[in-house]
C-alpha cells in the first residue's frame, strides 16, 4: 500500500510539473558563428612570461584576421587556480562561421605582411611558447 501511494505521488507530480523552457529571441539570442577554445598548461611561475610572447606571437596575428572580418574577436583566459594540474591558460576566437574552413582562393592570394609574421615566428610554435631565460 506504502508502494502504491508512493508511486501515484510520483505520477502525480510529473503529471502536474511545468516544464521550464527558454524562448528564443525572449531569453537569448543565438550566435553566428563557432568558438575555437584551446586549453594550454603553463608552468605557474612561467604564466606571465607566456602571455607576454602571447600578446607578440599571438595576438597581431588575431587582429588581422579581426580586420580581415574572419573572426568576430578572441579572448585570452588564464585560471585562478593555476597550479590545479589542468590547463591554466586558455585562448578563445570566435570564428564567422564554419564557411572559413572551405578553401578559397581568395584568401589563398592575400599576403599578410611579412614583417608580422617574421616577428612572429621566432616565439611561437603552433600554441606552444618558448619561455626561456
Amino acid at each position: 500500500m506504502h508502494r502504491f501511494i508512493s508511486a501515484s505521488a510520483c505520477m502525480l507530480l510529473l503529471a502536474t510539473a511545468v516544464p521550464a523552457s527558454a524562448g528564443k529571441w525572449v531569453d537569448y539570442a543565438p550566435q553566428k558563428g563557432y568558438w575555437e577554445i584551446r586549453y594550454v598548461k603553463v608552468d605557474p611561475n612561467r604564466i606571465d612570461e607566456y602571455l607576454a610572447q602571447a600578446k607578440i606571437g599571438w595576438m597581431p596575428g588575431e587582429e588581422a584576421l579581426k580586420r580581415r572580418g574572419l573572426i568576430y574577436g578572441y579572448q585570452v583566459m588564464v585560471s585562478i587556480t593555476p597550479a590545479s594540474g589542468r590547463a591554466n591558460v586558455i585562448f578563445c576566437v570566435h570564428h564567422v562561421s564554419f564557411a572559413n574552413l572551405d578553401p578559397s582562393k581568395a584568401r589563398n592570394d592575400f599576403r599578410v605582411r611579412p614583417r608580422m609574421w617574421a616577428r612572429r615566428m621566432p616565439y611561437c610554435y603552433g600554441f606552444f611558447f618558448t619561455a626561456s631565460r
